[in-house]
């Protein structure tokens, strides 16, 4: 009995099916596979994997070793609102300025507090009878109004968008509150929203110390200051007092803040008297004595 011995042949394994495969010449692009040999037909990028993963490369692909796993392929993750990716170059003042134009709601609710101070200083100027307090308080008021019914549009407007904001009863409260509550419900929140509550928080810190002296001076410096009217009136007084007729001559450009003094000289009948003139307030009252 004979036999014979040796190594048992083995098959050949099948070629990858058809489908397209990283370009042996060129990795970065595909070329189609036609199941026995490379078609002339290329697409660039990464395609999806063919249906069933072949146990070994195409002809003329080394073997990479284990085929890295490919991730789905999506847009980029959109960057934070208000400021342009952390790798793109620092924003510019044009991109600032574009970007808060784009809540000019918030940002007149931020300055309703500056309105309200301008107010007052333009009372205090066209009618000076009311007085400094007067003035104030008025320019106040105006100020919280406007920044309330700016809250309410600013509300309405948000709303529109599709968002939740802060309620714009937080107006009531001040312009400021308001602005806080509008920041602390946008998650996040761009960097103009803060800006403007910063902003409204200075502006109303500096419009109450501010309110008082300006709108004084405004009145100061409109005050009517009649000089002859005064010195007839004061002349008229001492004959009507005294029965002597004097002149009277006042300084042509006395001070006229509250609580200021100036000298004025009655002559007549070869005598010279003093009188003390005090301004009672900014809008030219005054009172008088003689020395």
């Amino acid at each position: 009995m004979s036999g014979s011995s040796g190594t048992p042949a083995v098959s050949p394994m099948p070629p990858p099916p058809p489908g397209w495969y990283p370009d042996p010449n060129d990795p970065s692009r595909q070329r189609w596979w036609s199941g026995a040999a490379w078609g002339s037909a290329t697409s660039p990028g990464v395609s999806a994997p063919p249906p069933v993963q072949p146990s070994w490369p195409p002809p003329g692909v080394p073997s990479p070793g284990p085929a890295p796993r490919i991730g789905p392929v999506g847009p980029p993750a959109p960057p934070v609102p208000g400021f342009p990716p952390p790798s793109g170059p620092p924003p510019t003042i044009g991109y600032l300025a574009r970007e808060a134009a784009g809540e000019p709601t918030a940002w007149a609710v931020a300055v309703a507090p500056l309105a309200g101070l301008l107010v007052g200083l333009v009372v205090g100027a066209v009618s000076p009878e009311l007085g400094v307090s007067a003035a104030v308080w008025l320019g106040i008021f105006v100020g919280w109004a406007g920044g309330l019914f700016l809250a309410i549009v600013d509300y309405r407007v948000l709303r529109h968008l599709g968002e939740e904001p802060a309620h714009w009863v937080l107006a009531f409260v001040s312009p400021w509150a308001y602005l806080l509550g509008r920041a602390m419900c946008r998650r996040p929140a761009p960097w103009t929203t803060w800006a403007a509550f910063g902003l409204c928080v200075v502006l109303t810190l500096l419009s109450f110390p501010l309110a008082k002296p300006l709108t004084s001076s405004v009145l100061t410096a409109n005050s009517v200051f009649d000089r002859d009217r005064v010195q007839r009136d004061i002349a008229e007084e001492i004959r009507r007092q005294s029965g002597v007729s004097v002149t009277v001559s006042c300084p042509k450009d006395p001070p006229l803040s509250a609580g200021s003094t100036f000298r004025c000289v009655a002559e007549g009948e070869g005598d010279r008297i003093f009188v003390v003139v005090t301004m009672e307030d900014d809008s030219g009252s005054y009172t008088w004595m003689t020395l």
